[in-house]
């Protein structure tokens, strides 16, 4: 399955440095995949033709969002049933929590995501 270009997103939001978190074709529309990135665990999520990143991390308690669900552009935690939407990241239930985006580019068909500076934890 091939992607096309996924534009940059935020790229002036952090200091940090843009590391690869895999190739474009591995992230399959409608799918997530948690991976772990110089050191920040980041869920990517292939969503309307490209790929989205955010923290793999539920602002409730922490949970990997990873494995959770993904549906009809729904993250769904799997601890507690928080759900998001996956094109803007805001909470939907509950509805006053957002999760964080993370910067993303593709280059020749690999993913790049920016991770802040002292991410690694």
């Amino acid at each position: 399955m091939t992607h096309p270009s996924t534009p940059t997103v935020g790229e002036s939001a952090a200091a940090g440095t843009w590391l690869d978190a895999g190739a474009a074709d591995e992230v399959w529309q409608g799918e997530m995949v948690g991976v772990s990135v110089g050191g920040a665990e980041v869920l990517l999520l292939g969503l309307d033709g490209g790929v989205r990143a955010y923290e793999d991390k539920c602002p409730h308690n922490g949970g990997l969002l990873s494995k959770g669900e993904f549906c009809d552009g729904v993250v769904v935690c799997t601890r507690h049933q928080w759900e998001f939407c996956a094109r803007t990241g805001v909470g939907l239930n509950p509805a006053d929590t957002k999760l964080k985006e993370i910067p993303i580019r593709v280059v020749s068909g690999r993913i790049e995501v920016l991770v802040e500076d002292g991410a690694a934890r």
